[in-house]
């Protein structure tokens, strides 16, 4: 038999060539298929996709500013209750915490790469309540929206 350089010998079985059934069965039986990363800790697959579709219908009504852990769960088709367990048992933040964390990080993004003024960010982020709005950003970001955006400007300018 004839050894070819782009294939490959897994011990006990036969050659193995790149993209063959072979290779995708090997794969599927080893325990490599059934984990994943997700901020970077390994975990179920099952139980990354559920984070990454949590993620995914948060990011649909993230300009929602009615949209809540109640419709996150009814979505998921799950209970409030039982959601906020499939997150404490990943050490994940709290469903609430994960709606309010992506919400920040959009308006951080918006802040530095669009020239839009601070209500309509504000807006466009599920937020209605600018004093709320300012207070939450300046407790996370230890500025006001403005002063992030003068900060960040001063730093990396356009």
């Amino acid at each position: 038999m004839q050894i070819r350089a782009w294939s490959l010998y897994v011990p006990g079985s036969r050659y193995i060539f790149p993209g063959s059934r072979d290779e995708k069965k090997d794969y599927y039986s080893t325990s490599a298929s059934a984990f994943g990363y997700s901020d970077g800790k390994l975990l179920p697959k099952e139980d990354c996709n559920f984070i990454q579709s949590a993620v995914d219908v948060i990011n649909d009504n993230i300009d929602n500013p009615d949209f809540s852990v109640e419709d996150l769960a009814k979505v998921m088709r799950t209970s409030v209750r039982n959601l906020y367990r499939r997150f404490k048992v990943l050490n994940q933040p709290t469903p609430n915490d994960l709606i309010n964390d992506l919400r920040f990080n959009l308006v951080t993004k918006l802040l530095v790469t669009t020239s839009l003024t601070v209500q309509e960010i504000m807006y466009r982020t599920g937020f209605n309540n600018r004093s709320h709005f300012n207070r939450e950003f300046s407790r996370r970001y230890g500025s006001t929206p403005v002063e992030y955006r003068k900060k960040f400007k001063s730093i990396c300018p356009s």
